[in-house]
Protein backbone atom coordinates (compact mmCIF):
# COMPACT_ATOMS: atom_id res chain seq x y z
CA UNK A 1 0.00 0.00 0.00
CA UNK A 2 2.64 2.65 1.11
CA UNK A 3 6.17 1.82 -0.81
CA UNK A 4 9.26 2.45 1.42
CA UNK A 5 13.61 1.87 0.22
CA UNK A 6 14.76 -1.16 1.24
CA UNK A 7 18.80 0.00 1.88
CA UNK A 8 19.51 -3.87 1.26
CA UNK A 9 22.85 -2.17 0.63
CA UNK A 10 23.92 -0.88 3.65
CA UNK A 11 27.41 -2.27 4.74
CA UNK A 12 27.72 -4.35 8.28
CA UNK A 13 28.90 -0.90 10.45
CA UNK A 14 25.33 0.35 9.39
CA UNK A 15 23.62 -2.14 10.40
CA UNK A 16 22.21 -3.48 14.29
CA UNK A 17 19.38 -5.96 15.15
CA UNK A 18 18.60 -5.27 19.15
CA UNK A 19 15.41 -6.89 21.19
CA UNK A 20 13.29 -4.99 23.04
CA UNK A 21 10.50 -4.77 25.77
CA UNK A 22 7.06 -3.55 24.47
CA UNK A 23 4.54 -1.33 26.38
CA UNK A 24 1.07 -2.41 26.99
CA UNK A 25 0.00 0.68 25.47
CA UNK A 26 1.63 -0.98 22.25
CA UNK A 27 -0.41 -3.95 21.32
CA UNK A 28 -3.77 -3.41 20.71
CA UNK A 29 -6.81 -5.61 22.01
CA UNK A 30 -6.64 -7.69 19.06
CA UNK A 31 -2.66 -8.34 19.66
CA UNK A 32 -1.41 -6.25 16.77
CA UNK A 33 1.23 -3.94 17.04
CA UNK A 34 -0.07 0.05 16.88
CA UNK A 35 1.95 2.07 14.57
CA UNK A 36 2.96 4.40 16.81
CA UNK A 37 5.07 1.81 18.83
CA UNK A 38 7.47 1.46 15.40
CA UNK A 39 9.64 4.71 15.47
CA UNK A 40 10.90 4.14 19.27
CA UNK A 41 12.08 0.83 18.29
CA UNK A 42 14.15 2.87 15.22
CA UNK A 43 15.42 4.92 17.52
CA UNK A 44 16.79 2.22 19.30
CA UNK A 45 17.81 0.63 16.84
CA UNK A 46 19.36 2.53 14.64
CA UNK A 47 19.98 5.87 16.03
CA UNK A 48 21.20 5.20 19.57
CA UNK A 49 22.07 1.92 18.24
CA UNK A 50 24.12 2.87 15.52
CA UNK A 51 23.91 6.78 14.68
CA UNK A 52 25.24 7.75 17.96
CA UNK A 53 28.77 8.27 18.50
CA UNK A 54 29.22 6.83 15.19
CA UNK A 55 31.82 8.42 12.71
CA UNK A 56 30.01 9.51 9.64
CA UNK A 57 27.63 11.17 12.32
CA UNK A 58 30.69 12.52 14.09
CA UNK A 59 32.08 14.10 11.45
CA UNK A 60 29.23 16.01 10.13
CA UNK A 61 28.05 17.08 13.52
CA UNK A 62 31.77 18.83 13.44
CA UNK A 63 31.04 21.08 10.85
CA UNK A 64 27.51 21.92 12.48
CA UNK A 65 25.66 19.59 10.07
CA UNK A 66 22.65 17.45 11.59
CA UNK A 67 20.14 15.11 10.53
CA UNK A 68 16.26 16.52 10.92
CA UNK A 69 13.04 14.09 10.42
CA UNK A 70 10.97 15.21 7.80
CA UNK A 71 9.47 12.05 6.44
CA UNK A 72 8.00 8.67 7.77
CA UNK A 73 6.41 5.58 6.32
CA UNK A 74 4.75 2.74 8.57
CA UNK A 75 3.35 -0.12 8.05
CA UNK A 76 1.91 -2.47 10.48
CA UNK A 77 2.19 -5.95 10.58
CA UNK A 78 -0.68 -8.86 11.24
CA UNK A 79 1.44 -11.16 13.95
CA UNK A 80 -0.27 -11.48 17.31
CA UNK A 81 2.02 -9.92 20.55
CA UNK A 82 2.32 -10.16 23.90
CA UNK A 83 3.71 -7.64 26.31
CA UNK A 84 5.76 -11.03 27.52
CA UNK A 85 7.80 -11.45 25.04
CA UNK A 86 10.44 -9.15 23.59
CA UNK A 87 9.90 -8.24 19.84
CA UNK A 88 13.52 -8.24 17.06
CA UNK A 89 14.15 -5.10 15.89
CA UNK A 90 16.69 -4.94 12.82
CA UNK A 91 18.02 -1.44 11.25
CA UNK A 92 20.12 -0.01 8.79
CA UNK A 93 20.51 3.27 7.24
CA UNK A 94 22.25 4.78 4.38
CA UNK A 95 22.36 8.35 2.14
CA UNK A 96 20.82 9.11 -0.21
CA UNK A 97 20.12 12.47 -1.92
CA UNK A 98 17.39 14.75 -4.24
CA UNK A 99 18.77 16.08 -8.04
CA UNK A 100 17.62 19.64 -9.17
CA UNK A 101 18.47 23.07 -8.50
CA UNK A 102 18.18 22.56 -5.24
CA UNK A 103 19.87 19.30 -4.34
CA UNK A 104 19.18 18.15 -1.40
CA UNK A 105 20.99 15.31 1.30
CA UNK A 106 19.45 12.75 2.59
CA UNK A 107 20.03 10.48 6.22
CA UNK A 108 17.53 7.29 5.31
CA UNK A 109 16.81 4.79 8.24
CA UNK A 110 14.87 1.74 7.50
CA UNK A 111 14.12 -1.16 10.79
CA UNK A 112 12.13 -4.16 10.02
CA UNK A 113 10.60 -5.32 13.42
CA UNK A 114 9.15 -9.03 14.21
CA UNK A 115 7.88 -11.26 17.26
CA UNK A 116 7.13 -14.15 18.42
CA UNK A 117 2.85 -14.63 18.20
CA UNK A 118 1.66 -14.76 21.82
CA UNK A 119 -1.34 -12.70 23.75
CA UNK A 120 -1.08 -11.13 26.82
CA UNK A 121 -3.71 -12.45 28.34
CA UNK A 122 -5.98 -15.60 27.73
CA UNK A 123 -4.99 -18.98 25.91
CA UNK A 124 -2.07 -18.39 23.42
CA UNK A 125 -2.87 -18.34 19.71
CA UNK A 126 -2.21 -20.77 16.83
CA UNK A 127 1.29 -21.50 16.16
CA UNK A 128 2.44 -19.43 19.53
CA UNK A 129 5.82 -18.13 19.86
CA UNK A 130 6.68 -18.85 16.00
CA UNK A 131 8.21 -15.47 14.64
CA UNK A 132 6.02 -12.90 12.32
CA UNK A 133 6.36 -9.78 11.24
CA UNK A 134 5.23 -7.51 13.59
CA UNK A 135 5.71 -4.33 11.13
CA UNK A 136 8.62 -1.97 9.17
CA UNK A 137 9.00 1.62 9.05
CA UNK A 138 11.37 4.21 6.68
CA UNK A 139 12.64 7.39 8.35
CA UNK A 140 13.84 10.29 6.01
CA UNK A 141 15.95 13.26 7.54
CA UNK A 142 17.15 16.30 5.39
CA UNK A 143 21.02 17.38 6.48
CA UNK A 144 21.35 20.68 7.33
CA UNK A 145 22.55 22.87 9.77
CA UNK A 146 19.81 24.49 11.79
CA UNK A 147 21.99 26.42 14.18
CA UNK A 148 24.06 28.44 11.52
CA UNK A 149 22.89 31.34 10.18
CA UNK A 150 20.55 31.59 7.65
CA UNK A 151 22.78 31.69 4.29
CA UNK A 152 24.39 28.52 5.74
CA UNK A 153 21.94 26.43 6.85
CA UNK A 154 21.45 24.54 3.78
CA UNK A 155 24.05 22.11 3.08
CA UNK A 156 25.10 21.93 -0.29
CA UNK A 157 27.60 19.38 -0.64
CA UNK A 158 29.06 16.64 1.58
CA UNK A 159 32.43 15.40 1.90
CA UNK A 160 33.49 13.80 -1.20
CA UNK A 161 34.59 10.34 -0.02
CA UNK A 162 31.11 10.09 2.14
CA UNK A 163 29.57 9.37 -1.47
CA UNK A 164 25.66 10.57 -2.14
CA UNK A 165 23.61 7.62 -2.67
CA UNK A 166 20.47 6.84 -4.62
CA UNK A 167 18.21 9.55 -6.14
CA UNK A 168 14.70 10.30 -4.21
CA UNK A 169 12.01 12.11 -5.02
CA UNK A 170 11.53 14.91 -2.42
CA UNK A 171 7.76 14.16 -0.95
CA UNK A 172 5.98 17.56 -0.08
CA UNK A 173 2.58 17.66 2.26
CA UNK A 174 0.60 18.28 -1.37
CA UNK A 175 2.19 15.06 -2.51
CA UNK A 176 1.07 12.69 0.69
CA UNK A 177 -2.41 14.74 0.82
CA UNK A 178 -2.87 13.96 -3.41
CA UNK A 179 -3.56 9.82 -2.14
CA UNK A 180 -5.47 7.38 -4.61
CA UNK A 181 -8.62 6.04 -4.15
CA UNK A 182 -12.11 7.58 -3.97
CA UNK A 183 -12.09 10.53 -2.37
CA UNK A 184 -15.48 10.56 0.06
CA UNK A 185 -15.31 14.05 1.61
CA UNK A 186 -13.78 17.22 0.30
CA UNK A 187 -10.53 18.18 1.13
CA UNK A 188 -11.52 20.16 4.34
CA UNK A 189 -13.97 17.99 5.83
CA UNK A 190 -14.36 16.93 9.15
CA UNK A 191 -12.50 19.54 11.24
CA UNK A 192 -11.36 20.06 14.61
CA UNK A 193 -9.51 22.72 16.89
CA UNK A 194 -6.26 21.14 18.46
CA UNK A 195 -4.87 23.22 21.52
CA UNK A 196 -1.29 21.82 21.64
CA UNK A 197 0.35 21.78 25.02
CA UNK A 198 3.30 20.87 26.92
CA UNK A 199 2.33 17.93 27.08
CA UNK A 200 2.94 16.98 23.28
CA UNK A 201 6.12 18.47 23.16
CA UNK A 202 9.57 17.23 24.00
CA UNK A 203 13.38 18.31 25.02
CA UNK A 204 13.65 19.23 21.49
CA UNK A 205 11.32 22.81 22.27
CA UNK A 206 8.36 21.71 19.99
CA UNK A 207 5.80 19.43 19.55
CA UNK A 208 6.95 15.58 19.29
CA UNK A 209 6.97 14.33 16.08
CA UNK A 210 4.83 11.04 17.15
CA UNK A 211 2.17 13.52 17.87
CA UNK A 212 0.57 14.09 15.00
CA UNK A 213 0.41 10.53 13.95
CA UNK A 214 -1.84 10.30 16.83
CA UNK A 215 -4.06 12.75 16.37
CA UNK A 216 -3.93 11.91 12.30
CA UNK A 217 -5.56 8.59 13.90
CA UNK A 218 -8.07 9.65 16.14
CA UNK A 219 -9.45 12.41 13.52
CA UNK A 220 -9.89 9.60 10.68
CA UNK A 221 -11.34 7.51 12.97
CA UNK A 222 -13.80 10.33 13.90
CA UNK A 223 -14.44 10.67 10.41
CA UNK A 224 -15.24 7.12 9.44
CA UNK A 225 -17.39 6.89 13.03
CA UNK A 226 -16.25 3.40 13.75
CA UNK A 227 -14.32 2.61 16.61
CA UNK A 228 -12.88 -1.65 14.84
CA UNK A 229 -9.94 0.15 12.72
CA UNK A 230 -6.24 0.45 13.27
CA UNK A 231 -4.15 2.34 11.22
CA UNK A 232 -2.00 -0.51 9.09
CA UNK A 233 0.05 1.98 6.77
CA UNK A 234 1.03 5.56 7.43
CA UNK A 235 2.98 8.45 5.40
CA UNK A 236 3.58 11.69 7.06
CA UNK A 237 5.65 14.55 6.11
CA UNK A 238 6.47 17.30 8.36
CA UNK A 239 6.94 20.98 6.81
CA UNK A 240 7.31 23.10 9.71
CA UNK A 241 7.54 22.83 13.88
CA UNK A 242 4.51 23.63 15.92
CA UNK A 243 4.23 24.81 19.88
CA UNK A 244 2.92 24.79 22.89
CA UNK A 245 0.42 27.03 22.83
CA UNK A 246 -0.43 26.93 18.68
CA UNK A 247 -3.95 25.90 18.24
CA UNK A 248 -4.18 23.75 14.60
CA UNK A 249 -6.80 23.45 12.79
CA UNK A 250 -7.01 19.40 11.88
CA UNK A 251 -9.12 18.18 8.51
CA UNK A 252 -9.81 14.47 7.52
CA UNK A 253 -11.00 13.32 3.94
CA UNK A 254 -12.07 9.80 3.78
CA UNK A 255 -10.98 7.43 1.00
CA UNK A 256 -11.63 4.11 -0.22
CA UNK A 257 -8.61 1.86 -2.11
CA UNK A 258 -10.11 -1.23 -2.83
CA UNK A 259 -12.62 -1.68 -0.23
CA UNK A 260 -10.25 -0.40 2.55
CA UNK A 261 -10.89 3.06 4.37
CA UNK A 262 -8.37 5.20 4.66
CA UNK A 263 -8.33 8.69 4.93
CA UNK A 264 -5.49 11.93 4.40
CA UNK A 265 -5.60 14.44 7.34
CA UNK A 266 -4.00 17.93 7.20
CA UNK A 267 -2.72 20.03 10.53
CA UNK A 268 -3.19 24.23 9.87
CA UNK A 269 -1.94 26.80 11.61
CA UNK A 270 -4.30 29.94 11.14
CA UNK A 271 -2.89 32.62 8.54
CA UNK A 272 -0.75 29.78 6.81
CA UNK A 273 -1.66 28.57 3.42
CA UNK A 274 0.17 25.01 3.30
CA UNK A 275 -0.36 22.60 5.93
CA UNK A 276 2.32 22.24 8.70
CA UNK A 277 2.12 18.37 8.43
CA UNK A 278 0.40 16.13 6.88
CA UNK A 279 -0.50 12.24 6.68
CA UNK A 280 -1.87 9.37 4.61
CA UNK A 281 -3.15 6.65 6.04
CA UNK A 282 -5.16 3.42 5.67
CA UNK A 283 -7.11 1.23 8.26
Amino acid sequence: MLPMPELDGAPEDARRTIEARLRYEDIAQDGRLKLDALPPLMGACCWRGLLVGHPLTERLAADGVIAILRRFVLVGGDTPLSVHHAVRAAGRFGLAHVPGERRRFLLELRTDVEGPRGRTHGPPPERAGELGPAGRLYGEHVFTRPFAPPERRRVEALPADVGVGPERAWRQVEDVLDAPGEALDDALAHPAAVRLGLAHTDSNQHVNSLVYPRLAEERALAAWAEGDLLARALEIVYRKPSFAGDVLRVTARRLRREGRPGATVAFHAEGETRPRVAVQLWF
